[in-house]
Formats: C-alpha cells, sequence, structure tokens
C-alpha cells in the first residue's frame, strides 16, 4: 500500500528508509486508518481501525459524549463487544507497548494533542468534532534504529495527515506523559 505523502513537513514511516529495527507493522495498520468525524472522534476512530476501518455500530451514543470525548471507563468497549481481550494500563511502558506489537496485538493511547502535534510537526489537526487536549491514536509500530533516532509510528484520527505518522519517541512519550501514558492493550482472546 502506497501511503500518500502528508501537508507541510511532517515525516510518514517509509519502508524505504533502511531500519532494521521496526516493530509493528505500521503498513499494513495503515490501510485501516480513518479520518475522525462528527459523532465519532478520537476514540472511537481509534477503535474503529482495530476493528477493521469502520466505527463500531452504536459507538457513537454509547462511547462518545459529544463536544466531550469518549471517557477513559467506556474507550475499549466497542473492542470488548467484538470479542477482543483489553487490558486497561495507566503508566504504561514502552515494553509493554513493543510487547503488544511483536505479539501481534493493538495498542491505543492517549496522548495530548497539542504536545503530540508539536513533535511531530507538518500541518497538525485540523480538530474533529470534540477533540479536546486527550486524543487517542493508534501505535502501529516503534524504530529504535531510525536513522534519526528512535520514532513512534500512529495513525492519528484527528490529523489529515495521520497515517503512519512519524513522532520522535521523545516527544510522544512527553504528549503520553501528560495523560499518565494511559494505554489500551487489545489482543485475541
Amino acid at each position: 500500500m502506497a501511503i500518500p505523502a502528508g501537508r507541510g513537513p511532517a515525516a510518514r514511516f517509509d519502508p524505504g528508509v533502511p531500519s532494521p529495527g521496526v516493530i509493528g507493522d505500521p503498513i499494513g495498520r495503515a490501510a485501516r486508518w480513518i479520518r475522525a468525524g462528527a459523532g465519532t472522534g478520537s476514540g472511537v476512530a481509534a477503535q474503529a481501525m482495530v476493528l477493521g476501518g469502520e466505527p463500531p455500530a452504536g459507538a457513537g451514543p454509547r462511547a462518545h459524549i459529544p463536544g466531550g470525548g469518549t471517557p477513559w471507563a467506556s474507550l475499549g468497549s466497542a473492542l470488548r463487544e467484538a470479542g477482543l481481550r483489553v487490558d486497561a494500563v495507566q503508566g504504561a511502558a514502552f515494553e509493554q507497548v513493543e510487547d503488544a506489537l511483536i505479539a501481534g496485538g493493538w495498542v491505543l493511547a492517549v496522548v495530548d494533542g497539542a504536545s503530540l502535534d508539536a513533535a511531530a510537526g507538518g500541518a497538525g489537526a485540523v480538530g474533529a468534532p470534540g477533540d479536546r487536549p486527550g486524543r487517542v491514536v493508534e501505535v502501529t509500530g516503534l524504530d529504535w534504529t531510525h536513522p534519526s533516532g528512535g520514532q513512534v509510528v500512529v495513525n492519528d484520527p484527528v490529523r489529515d495527515d495521520g497515517m503512519a505518522l512519524l513522532v520522535p519517541m521523545a516527544g510522544f512519550g512527553a504528549a503520553w506523559d501528560a495523560w499518565g501514558r494511559r494505554a489500551l492493550i487489545v489482543a485475541r482472546p
């Protein structure tokens, strides 16, 4: 799958750049990226990416508060209903993300949107309805050996250029720290 060029200087994961340390499947997961829209917000859109790219039926009214986003307690409800194992973790570590990606699972992380946008560069978020400082992104890969330093590859449903977005590990960590390193570690049962 070709990953389209983004607006502005935001970096995208490039399978052509030699980087033997990539963990996860940024290219395969990019095919499931969707843009958050009215009534879905980043929490519902991120769950939809795990479920194959379609917003979960009824997820908006149950798991999304218009103008307020998806509460932490509701995040993952559509994934559990689909039969997936969901562990909600506060204070998660990059090692947990790595373990989940190696096992073929998914990771949804709650980050500070403005900090993530600053770290990623580019045009930034244009804002989904209900987008708040807390934003849910799908972590699709970790690249410990990228030529420009450690990188986190995310699918960010709020950014127009959010498919396979590269974020420096330190910047991602700061955005993640702002929300207590909350993550959903998702696996098949």
